[in-house]
């Protein structure tokens, strides 16, 4: 998705959605890939649909972080990350190191959250 093939990267994730039974981590990266490709209105329903998932089976709140971040909501994803920290969520190990936190670098909540993960300075 970074060397801009959105429209590979959403088939990749959509066949990989479909081989895995619908898992939630695939299904976030492809709202993620929607939200990138300016198909806001699909991001959203895919967030919307993690949302309900998670009322009834574990879906990862980094997950649903990631597809916010994806829409330019960074409120909505840092709400959504803090909860993953407070889930244990073993994502948060990557929050160094996961380029699709980039946009959330500079975000002083951002760099609050690193420090609770033991990751920042």
């Amino acid at each position: 998705m970074k060397q801009g093939k959105l429209t590979e990267a959403i088939g990749e994730f959509q066949r990989a959605v479909d081989l895995s039974g619908g898992d939630a981590s695939y299904f976030a990266a492809l709202g993620y890939a929607f939200a990138h490709s300016g198909d806001r209105h699909r991001a959203q329903a895919i967030c919307a649909r993690l949302q309900t998932r998670a009322a009834s089976e574990y879906v990862s709140s980094y997950d649903i972080a990631l597809v916010y971040l994806g829409l330019k909501q960074k409120e909505k994803a840092l709400t959504w990350l803090n909860r993953a920290y407070e889930e244990d969520d073993p994502n948060m190990n990557f929050l160094n190191v996961d380029p699709t936190l980039d946009d959330l670098r500079s975000e002083a909540r951002f760099e609050n959250l690193l420090r609770q993960v033991g990751l920042g300075q």
